[in-house]
């Protein structure tokens, strides 16, 4: 079924869990969208939060759905789904503050029939410690390597839009992985559908950081054993063709990141002591410790669920 003219009906779609400290940001840029207001709506899922996230949601004209069933993020998109009216679904998430622009950007895509889903890029949203400025400085949620010829293109649900038919055809997300998810909708779309997923410049989404170092841990563990998920369910593909849905350099040289990833956790206690002592500033080793710390383990808890070993994994 094509778009219909003009203006197609939208649903925007946000899990939130204990997100009381951004979710207020995220809902108000939502509904001060450039996109005719009667041509869209918001739907926010929380999935059982313990804070004032239920309480904020439920001050603003949108549609609150409460997912007490599956208490993973992907459950929560999922209830969001089902109840969605529009013919494209966007979906992002509740610490992200889309820019005035982002459906209406997002949109004009879709008028090629061709393309069943559209990302962007998601940019920092005013660090407001040194952690959070140099997450920015890194930059973890750039996908668009991933569009560069030859290689499989991806999408985080921070920041995508799919039409909806396409949910119809390959499914929902699967609630069980605990991430990766949205990379294994991405590929899902495009291996098992002619649609093709495409970067648009101009969809931009800012994104909240995490602020402590205590999050960032859990979020990268999750990511870790996230890829473990992913990698079981492409092995074939991943195989036959590994530089097309990953980004590796060759063995050698990813043997030699593995020792530069255990040095920087070893240089991170001497780090501490600089700190304290001499007042130095060493917010990246304490990041990327943590972050390869956080991976590692996630993948080491993935490797030992799936009781797969493969040098890809590390």
């Amino acid at each position: 079924m094509a778009i219909s003219n003009p203006l197609p009906f939208v649903s925007i779609i946000v899990p939130a869990y204990n997100a009381s400290r951004t979710i207020r940001m995220c809902i108000e840029a939502l509904l001060s969208q450039s996109y005719d207001r009667n041509r869209y709506e918001v739907i926010i899922v929380d999935n059982v939060s313990t804070d004032k996230t239920p309480e904020i949601i439920k001050e603003y004209p949108v549609t609150y759905i409460l997912e007490d069933k599956v208490r993973t993020s992907y459950g929560a998109r999922n209830a969001g789904i089902r109840a969605a009216k529009g013919e494209i679904i966007f979906l992002t998430d509740s610490d992200c503050i889309p820019e005035k622009n982002w459906v209406s950007a997002g949109i004009t895509t879709f008028s090629d029939q061709k393309i069943g889903g559209v990302t962007g890029p998601t940019i920092d949203y005013q660090p407001e410690n040194k952690l959070e400025k140099y997450i920015a400085e890194a930059k973890p949620l750039d996908c668009s390597p991933s569009f560069r010829p030859g290689k499989m293109p991806q999408a985080f649900t921070c920041n995508v839009a799919y039409r909806k038919k396409i949910f119809d055809t390959v499914g929902l997300f699967d609630a069980s992985m605990p991430g990766g998810g949205d990379v294994h909708m991405s590929w899902q779309m495009q291996l098992k559908t002619d649609y093709n997923l495409v970067y648009n410049p101009h969809m931009i989404v800012s994104h909240k950081h995490r602020s402590t170092y205590k999050s960032v841990f859990k979020q990268q563990m999750r990511i870790g054993y996230g890829w473990i998920d992913v990698y079981i369910r492409y092995t074939d593909h991943i195989n036959k063709e590994p530089q097309k849905f990953l980004f590796l350099p060759p063995h050698h040289l990813r043997i030699k990141s593995l020792f530069k990833e255990i040095g920087t956790i070893l240089w991170a206690p001497i780090g501490l002591l600089q700190t304290i002592i001499l007042g130095k500033d060493n917010t990246p080793l304490f990041y990327w410790t943590v972050r390869y710390a956080g991976r590692r383990i996630g993948r080491i808890k993935g490797c030992r669920h799936y009781k797969t070993w493969h040098l890809w994994n590390w």
